[in-house]
């Protein structure tokens, strides 16, 4: 018989293992008792290790085909025809011409071959074949379909219980095992102090990335060999390299999901506190650092805007607070509305701007007295956590992507806002964070030496309590400095 008695065999395991598969070794194995028991000579051995059934150009598969198509073997085995495609009938179209000997248009090209499988029976030259084929076809696509769809669930769930699932690990970090099973990522010391170093240099104004590339080298901080930080051709540290490092959410302890971090149901980060290396607050300051263009720029804010605790509405006599828009307008001090007969709103560079230069002028001269130690009890890291689910959320209703999101979207920004304004209510009773001392200094000298956003506003809560802001007139008429009325300031700074 010749060739009739020839057989291909062809062995895949996908890179995620399928419940309803065996081994690489066990495949083979069955395909060898199905071959000696037809009574076949086997010629060859082909393996696809990792690879999706929904792959149409596996290696292992068309060189499998060949030896159909060019006459090296009659019979074609699989233990499974999932083996061959998880791609529907359509992704089995090739297979299909092959063993009818057919090519891409139709035509006789080749000699027909047999299709033989170990696990489900099938047989290419019985009657049954082609209903067979279709059908099973179809199942194959839709179990796979269903097997990623447990697995992203699996991963989803890892990862919001804060466990490490696989991916690219971020240089900072290493990999542990984690309480209760699994893996978690823990900061590497040297490589966090490093990161903590950078963030506060950056974030001061004191360094630049090229100083950080310097310093990172200095110190034997190589990156080279490590997968996670992609480097230049010398294997030295690069400045675009070390900005997305310290630009990653995970170094305040988020996990991130395709390239966004996980929230928790109020729409807060998830945050593990093993894993920060800095605070969110931190965070963002260095991401405000890092977005400067210039370094002569006024000083960023992280956790605190310049009149945060000190604007009111003058409608309802209630705490105002900062609202930078994820769309791109302009961001603004504004009243809560809840309750509020005519909610009061002001941009926040105009009022800044009309506060500072007010300020100078009857303040820049005057020597600083030592002014009262207030506790810092304000919850800075609770007001970045919301402040930054808030800018989150105006980002998904302002893509519109469909109704039902955005209703979400919308009920998830009013609680927010809401837990945002409570917030900020005992902020106003807190500030500033620190003691203001007499050190000799004019407040004009302070002003301008200060080096963050926190200590200007502790300057203007020395000297202010209250700043009230009335409402608009239409068409802006008489500007911001007519609509801000500045109260309690102490005798002792007159």
């Amino acid at each position: 018989m010749g060739m009739i008695s020839t057989a291909s065999l062809y062995c895949r395991l996908s890179a995620s293992s399928d419940p309803d598969s065996t081994g690489l070794r066990s495949q083979e194995t069955a395909l060898r008792e199905l071959a000696e028991a037809r009574g076949l000579t086997v010629v060859a051995v082909h393996v696809d290790d990792g690879q999706s059934g929904a792959l149409r150009n596996r290696p292992g598969f068309l060189a499998w085909l060949r030896d159909g198509r060019e006459g090296r073997a009659d019979h074609l085995l699989a233990w499974k025809l999932d083996r061959v495609s998880r791609g529907g009938p359509a992704g089995l179209a090739r297979f299909l011409d092959t063993l009818k000997g057919l090519d891409a248009d139709g035509r006789p090209v080749s000699t027909p071959v047999r299709f033989l499988s170990a696990a489900d029976g099938l047989d290419s030259s019985s009657s049954a074949w082609s209903i067979q084929s279709a059908v099973m076809g179809a199942l194959a696509e839709t179990e796979r379909e269903q097997i990623r769809g447990r697995i992203m669930t699996h991963r989803a769930t890892a990862i919001a219980d804060g466990r490490v699932v696989g991916g690219r690990r971020p240089w900072p970090f290493a990999v542990a095992e984690r309480p209760g099973g699994g893996s978690c990522w823990v900061p590497v010391p040297e490589r966090a102090e490093a990161i903590r170093w950078a963030a506060a240099g950056l974030a001061g104004g004191e360094l630049s990335t090229a100083d950080v590339v310097r310093e990172w080298t200095r110190r034997g901080l190589s990156p080279k060999g490590e997968a996670e930080a992609r480097t230049s051709s010398s294997g030295a540290w690069h400045q675009s390299v070390v900005r997305r490092l310290l630009a990653s959410p995970t170094l305040y302890g988020a996990s991130v999901r395709y390239g966004e971090p996980v929230r928790n149901a109020d729409g807060t980060v998830r945050i593990d506190p093993g894993q920060a290396i800095l605070s969110l607050g931190d965070w963002q300051a260095l991401q405000a650092a890092l977005a400067r263009r210039s370094s002569n720029r006024a000083p960023s804010s992280s956790t605190v805007e310049l009149l945060a605790g000190l604007v009111h509405c003058a409608t309802c006599g209630r705490l105002m607070y900062p609202h930078r828009a994820a769309s791109g307008r302009t961001p603004t001090y504004r009243c809560r509305g809840a309750g509020c007969e005519r909610p009061v709103s002001v941009a926040m560079r105009h009022a800044e701007a009309a506060v500072t230069e007010r300020f100078l002028e009857q303040f820049g001269d005057v020597e600083i007295h030592e002014a009262e130690d207030i506790a810092p009890v304000v919850d800075a890291e609770a007001i970045a956590a919301v402040a930054e689910a808030l800018a989150a959320v105006d980002k998904i209703i302002s893509a519109d992507d469909d109704e039902e999101t955005t209703l979400s979207a919308l009920r998830q920004r009013r609680q927010l806002r809401a837990r945002l304004a409570e917030l900020q209510d005992v902020a106003t009773t807190a500030l500033p964070l620190g003691t203001i001392a007499g050190t000799g200094e004019t407040y004009g000298e302070r002003w301008h030496a200060a080096e963050t956003t926190e200590d200007r506003n502790a300057l203007l809560r020395a000297v202010w309590s209250v700043i009230v802001v009335a409402p608009g007139v239409r068409g802006g008429r008489g500007g911001v400095e007519g609509r801000l009325r500045l109260l309690d300031t102490p005798e002792s700074h007159a």
